[in-house]
This record gives C-alpha cells, sequence and structure tokens, in this order.
C-alpha cells in the first residue's frame, strides 16, 4: 500500500512543480524560484501584489494557513481570475493549478507587481506605446521600457559581461525584460 502512494504521489507532485514553474514564468519570476524554499514563498508575495513580509507569516501557527489563502487570492487576482477561481485554487490546488499554467490567463500588472527584477512600483509609469502606463499593460507590452528600476536612468546602455546584462549607470543586473538605450 505504501508502494502505491509513493507511485502516485511522485508524478503528481512532479506536475503541480512544473505548473508553478509555469505560473512563475507567466508572472515574469524565474520558474526555478517555485523549487526553491522560503524563495519561492517570497516570489509568491511579489506575483500577489503583497509585501515580502508575507513570508514571515508562513512561519507562524495557524497564521500561515490565512497568509496561504491571501496569497492564493492574491494570485487569483493577479491573473484576471475572480473569487470562486480563488476558492478553487485554496481548495483544489491540483486542478486549478494547471488551468491557471496551461489556460489562457495572463498576468496583469494592475493587480500584481514587475517581479523578476524585483522593481519598485515606481517603475510601471512609462510605456513604450502609449508614453504613460496603462493598468492593463503587462510585461510583454513593457518590454521595450528603457528605464533601469534600480537608478531610474533613461539614457543608460545594457552591458553585457560575464553573461550577465548590467546597467552601464549604476551596474546593477538587469532582468531580461528591460532593453535599455540604444
Amino acid at each position: 500500500m505504501e508502494v502505491l502512494f509513493w507511485i502516485i504521489y511522485i508524478p503528481v507532485a512532479v506536475f503541480m512543480a512544473v505548473c508553478m514553474w509555469i505560473i512563475y514564468a507567466k508572472a515574469g519570476a524565474y520558474g526555478w524560484g517555485c523549487i526553491v524554499p522560503i524563495y519561492n514563498i517570497i516570489l509568491l508575495c511579489d506575483i500577489a501584489n503583497r509585501s515580502r513580509w508575507w513570508t514571515l507569516l508562513y512561519f507562524v501557527p495557524f497564521v500561515n494557513i490565512v497568509a496561504y489563502m491571501v496569497l492564493y487570492f492574491g494570485v487569483a487576482k493577479s491573473f484576471g481570475r475572480g473569487d470562486g477561481f480563488a476558492v478553487g485554487l485554496v481548495f483544489l490546488p491540483v486542478v486549478f493549478l494547471p488551468i491557471l499554467a496551461f489556460g489562457d490567463s495572463q498576468y496583469n500588472l494592475r493587480h500584481g507587481t514587475v517581479v523578476a527584477g524585483r522593481a519598485p512600483s515606481a517603475y510601471g509609469t512609462i510605456s513604450p506605446q502609449q508614453g504613460v502606463y496603462s493598468p492593463g499593460d503587462t510585461l510583454k507590452q513593457l518590454a521595450q521600457v528603457a528605464k533601469c528600476p534600480f537608478c531610474h536612468s533613461t539614457t543608460f546602455r545594457v552591458e553585457e559581461e560575464a553573461g550577465l546584462r548590467r546597467c552601464s549607470d549604476c551596474h546593477s543586473v538587469l532582468p531580461n525584460y528591460i532593453q535599455g538605450s540604444r
């Protein structure tokens, strides 16, 4: 009986990890972050548009249950889903996480934050298409924004060195969606 449990449990756990990887990638975070303990909760807080201090709530007994529910409600809202879907994420993640991962849901910056580069909220002020941030913009639409999220320079160049992309002004490591001035 124990062998049967492991034969079922391991594939389901791997499948759920793949689903979380895809969800994190859809939100602009590093997909591999979902398998790193504690860091996955930090990224989940970013995706759900909650302060990273919520990570500490996961270590408080009974409070962690409420934090889990609130974060998944935030994740559902960040992907444009309603409260009913959020309840499904909380109570039936085996069903609803694959729907979120493999469905047509897109991460929406109106409800979530830019997580890949841990950019401050002030980053979302320029859109190359409209000149002003539109609440419905997604990471793909903001991909050509030429503004360093760390020093806020709009005249920097992206310098490639040792496989890392750096800002020419402050030398911070830049996420892939930042293009820079040419």
